[in-house]
């Protein structure tokens, strides 16, 4: 796990199978009304900045809670390039000018490989 900051905002990144025993302390970060707490065992609430944001990278979903998944956006993400499907479906469903469109898939497929390429270069992962 790590927290990094960056253009002002906290991400907290964990990787691994999700648990109820560590996942639903969470919910406070993931609940928009719960004020960006995290909820510990004893009942004490560790604050978050409002600027906080959690991502959960998963093998899969089999042992967290309804009410976890539930509380986020889930991304399932087969392989490395398969963000391309998922930016294609989204511009399918776009309603601007046909042009428009076309002009943002040509940016995204530009720029987005090359932003991966510098996060795999320039951040480095926590075990």
């Amino acid at each position: 796990e790590a927290a990094v900051r960056q253009g002002g905002q906290q991400w907290l990144v964990l990787d691994g199978a999700p648990d109820p025993a560590w996942l639903d302390p969470l919910a406070g970060l993931m609940d928009e009304g719960a004020g960006n707490a995290l909820l510990l065992a004893n009942a004490e609430r560790v604050p978050f900045s409002p600027a906080a944001r959690l991502i959960l990278e998963a093998p899969s979903l089999r042992h967290a809670t309804p009410a976890s998944a539930a509380r986020g956006a889930l991304l399932f993400i087969e392989d490395a390039n398969q963000w391309e499907s998922v930016v294609g479906c989204w511009l399918e469903r776009r309603t601007e000018h046909p042009t428009r469109v076309e002009t943002l898939r040509a940016l995204v497929m530009h720029y987005v490989p090359l932003i991966l390429i510098h996060i795999r270069r320039e951040f480095k992962q926590v075990v």
